[in-house]
């Protein structure tokens, strides 16, 4: 069988991501359907059904591909792709019935990402991107912003609840939040990399994610002519992660050294 090119892979993850945040929204009257509820967060039963739809999907197109999901992983023949999905990013948010939440679907081979998409279906915006091509927002080219002064700048980012739990990110955001123009927080990795990507916000930078938040936005955000790179690795599979863009990424990189650098 012969392997699929980015463009099909592309074009796979956008309608994947289409399908999750369609059936999601189609079925937000049961958003109060909780499958789980954490001290800080919640799992929706929705989350489990969503992922299930867009798994069943990638397996009727791509027998043999591995997945890797918010909700659980499925196996798959070594060397194949692995798909990457988060069924219903800012699961709060959704639950609350505020519009900030996407679905988010990545693949990648050999631990390159070949192509994402995040669809946010309350704004109707879906933003894809693949490897050797443009980032795209409802197919209309996107780029990073230009700003090249902190103190003119937008940061979006997330924090825990428990601050005396997780003081590194509490760190980060203090460090930039004194020299930025406005911090804001939306709730959603996926759609904090699609705003910066898109010039609407200038700097992401968070704590403690997962890599299912952030493959899709990671890959756009680049393809947008920004930088986004993994900058620590934590015992529990979380990760941090900033992006900007090449004028911004240096300088609020060193002041999130300097804030970690603080904590010993």
């Amino acid at each position: 069988m012969k392997e699929p090119n980015t463009q099909e892979l592309l074009d796979a993850a956008t309608e994947f991501a289409r399908l999750g945040g369609r059936y999601a929204l189609d079925q937000a009257h049961r958003r109060g359907e909780v499958h789980q509820r954490m001290a800080n967060d919640i799992k929706l039963q929705l989350d489990l059904e969503t992922q299930a739809r867009i798994e069943e999907a990638i397996q009727r197109r791509f027998p043999g591909d591995r997945i890797l999901g918010e909700e659980g992983d499925t196996e798959g023949r070594d060397g194949q792709p692995r798909w990457i999905v988060d069924p219903i990013d800012g699961t709060v948010n959704f639950s609350h019935g505020l519009p900030m939440w996407c679905c988010a679907v990545a693949v990648e081979q050999h631990g390159t990402t070949l192509a994402g998409a995040v669809y946010i279906p309350v704004l109707d915006e879906c933003y894809h991107a693949a490897a050797d091509g443009p980032a795209r927002c409802n197919d209309r080219d996107i780029r990073v912003g230009q700003e090249s002064c902190l103190d003119e700048a937008i940061l979006v980012t997330g924090l825990p609840k428990d601050m005396r739990r997780d003081n590194q990110a509490h760190a980060y955001f203090r460090a930039l939040s004194e020299v930025v123009q406005r911090p804001r927080i939306f709730g959603s990795a996926a759609i904090d990399l699609c705003f910066t990507a898109a010039g609407r916000c200038d700097i992401y930078l968070e704590h403690g994610v997962y890599l299912w938040d952030i493959a899709a936005g990671q890959l756009i955000l680049q393809r947008a002519g920004g930088r986004c790179e993994i900058i620590e690795h934590l015992d529990d599979g979380r990760i941090g992660v900033l992006g900007a863009n090449a004028m911004l990424f240096d300088e609020a990189l060193s002041l999130a050294r300097q804030a970690r650098a603080t904590l010993g």
